[in-house]
């Protein structure tokens, strides 16, 4: 890394008194990882397993690069240990959460 005579535009970095790995690029951290293996993207501050910010309103994006005919492949799942789905988002636009499909539900009064 550099010093504060120097300037990088990207490094790694190991704190040892954290036990955490750190990516820079353009001389801002960009990636951290803890020692449990807790990885925060645009923060330091890693409180889950995956934690992201975004400062930019671009959030989180999933794609899959060939075309989805079916709601079989998600986008977004989220499942329990028993890989047992609770909310799927597909990569067509079905939403389900647990054994509800939302579509089906009513819309809540606004």
């Amino acid at each position: 890394m550099g010093t504060s005579n120097q300037s990088f535009d990207g490094a790694l970095e190991y704190e040892l008194d954290e036990h955490k790995f750190n990516i820079y690029t353009n001389t801002n951290k960009q990636v951290s990882i803890d020692q449990d293996g807790k990885v925060g993207i645009g923060t330091s501050s890693v409180g889950h397993q995956l934690t992201v910010l975004s400062g930019d309103a671009t959030g989180i994006m999933s794609k899959c690069s060939n075309t989805q005919a079916t709601n079989t492949n998600k986008a977004l799942l989220v499942a329990n240990n028993s890989l047992t789905a609770s909310f799927s988002v597909s990569y067509t636009g079905e939403v389900t959460a647990a054994s509800y499909d939302l579509e089906a539900l009513s819309p809540l009064p606004a």
